[in-house]
């Protein structure tokens, strides 16, 4: 017997089908580490949206191995939106609390009305937000990150709220929750011509030693962050409406050093402080606890295969603590000092 949610989410699949409409339908096709994605969008605004922030992914003639679909506005008449998703706690943090039934995740986002549903058996994604300008404003710069997390933990890959930036292919992973100045050395690492995997959000992948590997081709910072890198105004290409954050697509003048994964050979905990210090050696756990709370937070969903590659990652990389000082423009120099002696 077909499980109700399995209904819904065949019904909600359909509904993309059945619009008449003269919007316009997009179609792309992404290769995200080893897996190969085709995206169609309906909706020439919607599309641009979800699809600059991942320019570096786009590749054409692949065989998609996953189909995800992703439209705005009412649904079609007959087609009903999963009325029993709006049960879901969106603010619940736990495993499996995306609410996993028949191969299904699913989470209902009510301050959005947006619904975002996983069939990990046959590999479909369906995001779908009731009124486009409702869209949350995370989605400018990491869109779909929810179903990208769901489909990468089906294929043992990782997604986690943490920056990477190497050089000469040898990487480090930059831990820590908002605020402790991850985005800023990533990007100042960027700046100084470093290879570049994310500032944000990056996927570790199975392989030994383990890598981070890129998804979006985007980087953000807070206005008092922006103050250190007066060439970057010319590269913001919106600034976020909710925490004033300027994005950038960094794939236009700095698509060489975007690359699309680096081996880690270490993890770092990026502090603040008055002078630079370190780095000092901690404590897989407190690696862990800088980077597992934020990363669960954000995604709200927990996988079990995900959850397992975190693990892994952390207890075969060495992690230290570095304290940047008032010049953020310096986290290069010191973090090239211990990658240097990692790699």
């Amino acid at each position: 017997m077909t499980s109700f949610r399995r209904q819904q989410f065949e019904q909600l699949w359909a509904a993309f089908d059945a619009y008449v409409d003269d919007e316009v339908t997009v179609q792309q096709d992404l290769c995200i580490g080893e897996l190969s994605v085709s995206l169609t969008i309906r909706g020439q605004e919607l599309s641009r949206i979800v699809l600059s922030p991942l320019r570096r992914r786009w590749v054409s003639g692949n065989h998609a191995s996953a189909q995800i679909r992703v439209w705005s506005g009412p649904l079609p008449r007959g087609h009903h939106a999963p009325t029993e998703l709006r049960l879901l706690d969106p603010g619940k943090v736990a495993p499996d609390a995306g609410q996993h039934e028949e191969h299904i995740t699913a989470m209902y986002a009510p301050e959005a009305v947006t619904y975002m549903l996983w069939d990990s058996q046959r590999q479909r994604g369906i995001y779908w937000i009731e009124e486009l300008n409702r869209l949350p404003y995370w989605e400018q710069s990491a869109p779909l990150i929810h179903l990208f997390h769901w489909l990468n933990a089906d294929h043992g890959v990782a997604l986690v709220h943490a920056a990477a930036v190497g050089r000469n292919g040898k990487g480090l992973l930059i831990v820590g929750p908002g605020g402790t100045g991850k985005s800023t050395s990533a990007i100042a690492c960027l700046a100084a011509g470093w290879e570049y995997v994310s500032d944000d959000y990056s996927l570790l992948g199975g392989s030994h030693p383990p890598r981070a590997i890129n998804l979006f081709g985007v980087g953000k910072l807070l206005p008092n962050s922006l103050e250190y890198f007066p060439e970057l105004h010319q590269e913001i290409v919106a600034v976020r409406g909710d925490d004033d954050k300027s994005i950038f697509d960094f794939t236009q003048n700095y698509g060489n050093q975007v690359v699309d994964s680096l081996e880690l050979v270490g993890v770092v905990l990026p502090q603040l402080g008055s002078e630079p210090q370190g780095p000092r050696n901690i404590s897989r756990l407190s690696a862990a606890v800088a980077l597992m709370p934020s990363t669960v937070f954000q995604l709200r969903t927990v996988k079990a295969l995900a959850m397992h590659q975190i693990s892994e990652t952390l207890r075969s990389l060495p992690s230290y603590a570095i304290t940047f000082g008032p010049d953020r423009t310096q986290a290069p120099n010191q973090l090239g000092a211990l990658l240097d002696e990692l790699s």
